[in-house]
């Protein structure tokens, strides 16, 4: 199925990408059992509205340093890690590949519009949304994890209890 490019909002054009397959087997479902949520992290029991529209993204609470969700993929060679947030407010809240080769975080600037935000590491195994010391957001929206061999994150592939190819 064509699918299109907006980019460019002048005017659209196909986009053309390789197969990739999203790793993570429940990409909107942050309550389930592959997630860890650590150091007081919590799940709001509401869901709000994602940025396809319909309510199944969470809000993650992110009271003290170290608090964070945690994804475990093992892989090797390099992946990208990407999600969507948003904040109440503007801040900064870190991005990390915890076992990668070196690990990997970055600090991420979320505004209150939704965002796609990636890393990419190599040889690693634990995925994470964590408050880090000078992170200033102590609460972000977040929607649709990918982890997805390749050093560049390709549009998102929305799982549902098993990891999905994108021919």
């Amino acid at each position: 199925m064509p699918r299109l490019d907006y980019t460019d909002a002048t005017c659209p054009s196909l986009l053309l990408e390789p197969q990739r397959t999203n790793l993570i087997p429940y990409s909107e479902y942050y309550k389930g059992s592959s997630y860890v949520l650590e150091t007081n992290a919590t799940l709001d029991s509401t869901l709000y509205e994602s940025p396809e529209g319909v309510n199944n993204a969470y809000k993650l609470n992110l009271p003290s340093i170290l608090s964070r969700i945690t994804h475990a993929v093992q892989y090797n060679g390099a992946h990208t890690f990407s999600v969507w947030m948003k904040a109440d407010t503007s801040g900064t809240i870190s991005l990390r590949c915890a076992t990668g080769n070196p690990a990997v975080s970055e600090q991420k600037n979320v505004t209150t519009e939704w965002q796609r935000f990636d890393i990419t590491a190599t040889d690693g195994a634990y995925w994470q949304v964590v408050k880090e010391a000078g992170d200033t957001l102590s609460s972000v929206y977040i929607y649709g994890f990918q982890v997805e061999a390749g050093s560049y994150p390709t549009s998102y592939i929305p799982t549902y209890g098993s990891s999905q190819t994108r021919a």
